[in-house]
């Protein structure tokens, strides 16, 4: 019992959660620094795309700035981009400096999340919270990388900050209006789903007041911040918010992290992938073992009751979660990575139910949830200090379990492609391949010369599965307008993925184009820190 009496001391639970924090950065840093490239598709993409914002900045001042960000990359909202710019301006670009700006605002996340729940639930609680998700496999893998979810997460805390401060002080006092209308702002501006979680929760503010048993703000107080909000987002969405919408139908159907279409048996499939990635095998424990002790009080010993303040809280953690689950549910797309926003509305319930019935006074669900947590940062950070030196998969199709989510990735550097290019008079070649893989795309082909400040650099595939039977006199014919072609005769992901489908023809390209008058080549690059992977290069004749 120890390990009870310990943690029943006041400053225990900020002592753990220290502990856990520390062992989080270093795992962090230590895996940012192994992967000196970029560790997908998305990700190139996106260091691709503040190259180019940082060239527009360097060359055209601010007027450049803010027309590159209405009118490139018009499906994604930009706050992602925003929010890196003085960042990259003070320490320059490099993939380390954008993956620490995700991290470091994550942890600005979580600092609204501990202070939301604290105001309802209590300090130990509002750490539990915490641990809840800072610990989550997905929410962990989204603040190392450099991707859309960081602005998406600061802004959902944020919005649950500013409004459980209104509805716990009963204060319409500037502040929370204009930090809520703030927050509302940089959700709008981070990601296109952040409606599905702050509608229906400005709904529930604008009549909490007037229901029996909920508290809240006046109507005034959601109206005002909602307009402000919406005003903060207007010049980007009035331009783009047609792509906006349309990007976000396509990503919702998309087929990458698909489990199948909606039935009963892929909804289960789900619900498994959601306890395994999206909160892991320690904290779907803990979370069970408060809503169980909370029913049991609530239905068996009727002293669990909740205040006005308590039940609007819990409603608002419900309508934050739901619609984004159900839009995922009905549709084709289960990627956990796009539901990690709910996982913050869920750690406020979850810190509230403990709060209710004594979770931070029970010597038994201190010890096992302690155990339950240490037992998921070891599977999390086990992979950083034991590195895998082969490729691995992720675990699932649509998400990462908690012994991957730090997993080491291969990285290709493509530099040696951009000498080759350099060598032979092709400072912004054409360039056009055959295959597709983690390192093998438009995005990460072209990263190099970005780096290098070679934008107007092209890259485009000659030939996808999902674009039907492959013409291969239509891609022969198409090679007129490529400086460079390439293709990995032998490559696979190493895993089993829904890209192997795409490597089916690297060969045959390489046997069509070897002898062809256009070109010279095979030029033989070996990419990766795995087993190496063959890369054949043909360079235009001149």
């Amino acid at each position: 019992m120890f390990i009870s009496r310990l943690l029943l001391k006041d400053r225990s639970g900020f002592l753990f959660l220290g502990l856990i924090l520390i062992v989080l950065l270093t795992s962090a840093v230590k895996w940012m620094l192994d992967h000196p490239y970029a560790i997908s598709w998305d990700e190139a993409d996106y260091f691709n795309t503040v190259l180019a914002d940082q060239s527009a900045l360097r060359d055209s001042g601010l007027r450049g700035l803010r027309l590159e960000f209405l009118y490139s990359e018009r499906g994604r909202p930009p706050a992602y981009r925003l929010l890196a710019i003085p960042f990259y301006v003070v320490f320059a670009f490099s993939p380390v400096t954008l993956r620490l700006v995700s991290l470091g605002f994550h942890w600005l996340g979580l600092a609204f999340l501990y202070l939301t729940t604290r105001k309802i639930a209590g300090p130990k609680c509002a750490v539990l919270s915490v641990l809840i998700c800072c610990l989550s496999p997905d929410v962990l893998f989204s603040s190392v990388i450099f991707y859309t979810e960081y602005p998406l997460f600061l802004a959902t805390t944020a919005t649950f900050y500013f409004l459980v401060s209104s509805v716990e002080s009963r204060s319409t006092a500037p502040r929370n209006w204009i930090g809520l209308s703030l927050a509302i702002g940089l959700g709008l501006l981070a990601k296109t789903s952040f409606v599905l979680v702050v509608a229906p929760v400005m709904v529930l503010a604008l009549v909490a007041g007037r229901i029996p048993g909920l508290s809240g703000p006046p109507p005034s107080f959601a109206i005002k911040s909602g307009a402000l909000g919406a005003l903060i987002a207007a010049p980007w969405w009035w331009v783009n918010g047609g792509q906006a919408l349309h990007y976000a139908r396509y990503s919702r159907n998309f087929i990458s992290g698909s489990l199948g279409k909606p039935s009963i048996g892929t909804w289960i499939s789900w619900f498994l992938s959601v306890v395994q990635s999206l909160l892991g095998h320690g904290v779907t424990i803990v979370i069970a073992l408060i809503i169980i002790s909370w029913i049991r009080k609530r239905f068996i010993q009727r002293n669990a009751s909740l205040d006005s303040v308590q039940r609007t809280v819990l409603l608002a953690c419900a309508c934050a979660i739901l619609p984004l689950v159900l839009v995922q549910l009905t549709g084709t797309n289960h990627l956990l990575r796009h539901l990690c926003p709910t996982v913050v509305p869920l750690a406020i319930a979850v810190g509230l139910l403990a709060h209710v019935v004594g979770w931070s006074r029970s010597p038994t669900l201190l010890a096992i949830s302690t155990l339950a947590f240490l037992a998921q940062l070891l599977m999390l950070v086990a992979p950083v200090y034991y590195p895998n030196t082969t490729a691995v998969g992720i675990g699932l199709v649509n998400g990462r379990l908690p012994w991957r989510a730090l997993a080491r990735f291969d990285q290709w550097d493509w530099s040696p492609l951009r000498e080759l290019g350099v060598a032979t008079g092709f400072e912004e070649p054409r360039i056009s391949f055959v295959g597709v893989g983690r390192n093998l795309n438009p995005a990460h082909i072209r990263y190099v010369w970005a780096l290098d400040g070679k934008l107007n650099t092209k890259v485009s595939m000659l030939w996808r599965h999902d674009l039907g039977t492959i013409d291969w006199n239509r891609v022969m014919e198409s090679l007129d307008e490529s400086d460079i072609v390439l293709t990995a005769p032998g490559y696979t992901e190493g895993v089993s993925t829904k890209k192997d489908h795409d490597n089916e023809h690297n060969a045959e390209l390489e046997h069509r184009l070897t002898g062809d008058p256009r070109f010279r080549g095979p030029i033989r690059l070996w990419m990766g820190r795995f087993e190496p992977v063959e890369v054949d290069v043909f360079v235009r004749l001149r």
